[in-house]
């Protein structure tokens, strides 16, 4: 499986959060991955849902991404998660 991660960000109305400064952050922290801006019906590893608030307002709609493969965080505080989970997605160990 590919270790390209699409990304999708939310509106952006919660301007106290720099949604791209934390998915920055991610690439640092995973750098055998790499993310790019997700786009409608294309596959991708896993995809990176990145909300700014706890609405969870982000659409997945038209992502071809399987649900148990999509990370979503909202927040720097979620960093940590994300890394865990798609190293997890992404382990040569894992079961399809």
């Amino acid at each position: 499986m590919s270790n390209v991660i699409g990304v999708r960000y939310c509106g952006g109305c919660n301007t106290t959060y720099d949604r791209e400064a934390a998915v920055k952050q991610l690439q640092e922290l995973l750098p055998d991955c790499s993310f790019v801006i997700a786009e409608a019906g294309k596959r991708y590893g896993a995809a990176l849902i990145v909300d700014g608030c706890f609405c969870a307002c982000t659409s997945t709609l038209t992502l071809a991404v399987p649900k148990d493969r999509q990370v979503r965080i909202g927040g720097f505080e979620d960093v940590n998660f994300a890394r865990d989970r798609l190293r997890e997605l992404f382990s040569p160990h894992r079961k399809e």
